[in-house]
């Protein structure tokens, strides 16, 4: 995290959802993470909303509030997995694709990368709200594994009722911040404790 010429803070940082599952649906998600996705140690199964950018926090903070404030919580519900060969990394993937709430969780990531931010949305690329659950280096192997995941049937409901920014390290992914779906955090955004209860402040050491 550094400091810019007028003095405000500057790091990497990230929007994510986390949906709220039932007890089952999350031990199951975080049993396959475990086994197959190695960032299932930083944190638990998200949706990614806006991806890793450097900008002032002050500045993404007050993105993040307007984008909550305008949306409200919503349901989602996943039916499937899908193998994914990422062409930049050469990686491949398991996506868990929510057949219901898609269009809500697009809108938040075209919310976000609106106004100032506009120029960090890649357009090579078209968005495919998603959650990660594994990743290998033989796609032949993700496409086994998505379709041992599709017969055995899954029918997984969730509820997206905040956001949160995360800032992310070589070795961690700390929380900074979450608000609540349809309501706006009042005060100033460079200043945190003066804000109302409508954006929580993370603890760094808090579990994400």
């Amino acid at each position: 995290m550094t400091e810019n010429q007028s003095g405000s803070l500057i790091c990497q940082l990230a929007i994510i959802a986390h949906p709220r599952f039932n007890e089952t649906d999350t031990a199951w998600l975080e049993a396959i993470r475990r086994q197959y996705d190695p960032q299932a140690v930083l944190i638990p199964a998200h949706l990614t909303l806006m991806f890793p950018v450097v900008a002032p926090v002050a500045l993404l903070l007050a993105q993040a509030n307007r984008c909550a404030a305008g949306n409200k919580g919503f349901d989602i519900r996943i039916t499937q997995v899908q193998a994914h060969r990422d062409a930049k990394d050469g990686w491949s993937y398991i996506f868990a694709l929510p057949a219901i709430g898609s269009e809500q969780i697009t809108a938040l990531h075209d919310n976000l990368y609106s106004g100032e931010f506009r120029i960090h949305r890649r357009h090579d690329l078209t968005y495919q709200p998603h959650i990660t659950i594994a990743k290998k280096a033989d796609y032949s192997d993700c496409a086994r594994l998505a379709s041992s995941l599709n017969r055995r049937g899954i029918n997984i409901l969730g509820r997206i009722d905040s956001i949160r920014v995360v800032s992310i390290e070589p070795a961690a992914i700390a929380p900074v911040a979450e608000f609540d779906m349809g309501c706006a955090a009042v005060g100033n955004l460079n200043d945190s404790s003066s804000l109302g209860s409508r954006m929580t402040e993370r603890n760094p050491t808090e579990e994400i």
